[in-house]
């Protein structure tokens, strides 16, 4: 043990030996069922608007926002879809030939 202010707290000067304490490790787990293949959808707007556009760019057809939101993990396509919107308003992506289709 390590004393603070070993003058106040252990006026004596007794030496203490630490023994081992047993430490309970719990095995990693992943909020929800996460299917293989699947990423985690991010906490954050700014983070979700990146991986959106990550995952947009490295389509090589016209995607739908259903599509999009299969890739992550708890995503709803609604919120996809409104950030697809979003990433066409600023010129990140373009509309696709079909109804509600998006392109990088």
């Amino acid at each position: 043990m390590r004393w603070l202010r070993p003058d106040y707290q252990n006026p004596g000067g007794a030496q203490t030996q630490q023994t081992a304490l047993p430490v309970e490790v719990e095995p990693e787990t992943t909020p929800g069922k996460q299917r293989p293949g699947e990423l985690p959808w991010p906490k954050t707007l700014s983070e979700r608007v990146k991986a959106v556009s990550t995952a947009l760019a490295a389509s090589k057809e016209s995607v739908r926002a259903t599509d999009v939101s299969k890739r992550f993990a708890w995503a709803k396509a609604a919120d996809v879809g409104e950030i697809l919107e979003t990433l066409c308003a600023v010129g990140k992506a373009r509309r696709g030939a079909g109804d509600a289709t998006f392109l990088p």
